[in-house]
């Protein structure tokens, strides 16, 4: 597994929390004996991340600031680089680290690409770069990256999410590449949309077609960022249904780690 995170030295306001430490717990825990990466160039602090490094092999690296001479002005699209290029190189799979793995990728795994679509109607503007699994130097990986010589976003503007969306579904669209392209429910419902947040942190809901679940951030924090080990065993929805059955013997872990802050603060 790959994990990227810490490409900003303010973490975009959204410090390491138990969202983030759940999506490498959930992910191992699932596939006991795997591997997992975290790629930072900032390194994050606090309890989740002490705990979560204790099962993460730590990458320290620069984050891309350009790609064939094009400049790469939002973390976002240095992300979007990052992660291909990490494919490109050492294959496995890709997860965003606002994610939480359900039945996990086991059944996946005899296909050399693997990609789902990003939703329906409205959300659905083409593939999702959030979850890819893919063999080293598989030709789609090292297409897409080659489409950046095109690159042309400055930041939140109209092409802001091309190269993640847009650009692998006119690849696949060609038919040249052996991807396999799942359904939405493999990873990314519920979606980004009101509906699809309370699906996931307020109402409790069963998703028997998800290998995982994509928690879009920058929508659900309001929300996700209030979850922590205390709570989650008693909150009722869909997250914490799934996260507290991972958590294990980890709150005992958490529970020392704040005693010691406590002490240390006195």
């Amino acid at each position: 597994f790959h994990f990227i995170f810490g490409l900003q030295p303010d973490f975009g306001g959204k410090p390491f929390s138990f969202l983030h430490y759940m999506a490498v717990k959930s992910a191992l825990s699932v596939h006991p004996g795997a591997k997992a990466f975290l790629y930072y160039e900032h390194e994050p602090q606090g309890i989740y991340w002490e705990v979560a490094k204790s099962c993460l092999e730590t990458v320290q690296i620069k984050a891309p600031r350009e790609i064939f001479g094009r400049p790469l002005k939002h973390v976002a699209h240095q992300t979007d680089v990052l992660r291909l290029q990490i494919l490109h190189d050492k294959g496995g799979i890709y997860l965003d680290l606002d994610t939480i793995t359900t039945r996990g990728f086991a059944t996946l795994l005899r296909h050399s690409c693997v990609m789902a679509r990003q939703g329906y109607g409205e959300t659905d503007r083409g593939m999702c770069n959030a979850v890819i699994l893919s063999e080293a130097r598989h030709p789609f990986i090292a297409a897409w990256l080659e489409e950046f010589r095109h690159f042309r976003s400055g930041g939140a503007d109209e092409f802001w999410d091309e190269h993640a969306v847009v650009v692998p579904q006119r690849l696949m669209d060609t038919g040249n590449y052996p991807v396999t392209v799942l359904e939405p429910e493999a990873f990314f419902i519920p979606s980004y949309d009101t509906f699809g947040i309370a699906d996931m942190f307020i109402d409790e809901r069963e998703y028997p077609d998800s290998h995982c679940h994509h928690l879009w951030e920058s929508q659900s924090w309001h929300l996700a960022s209030r979850i922590n080990e205390r709570n989650v065993a008693v909150l009722q929805n869909t997250y914490c249904k799934i996260a507290r059955g991972h958590v294990g013997e980890d709150t005992a872990v958490f529970q020392r780690l704040r005693e010691a802050e406590m002490r240390e603060s006195v």
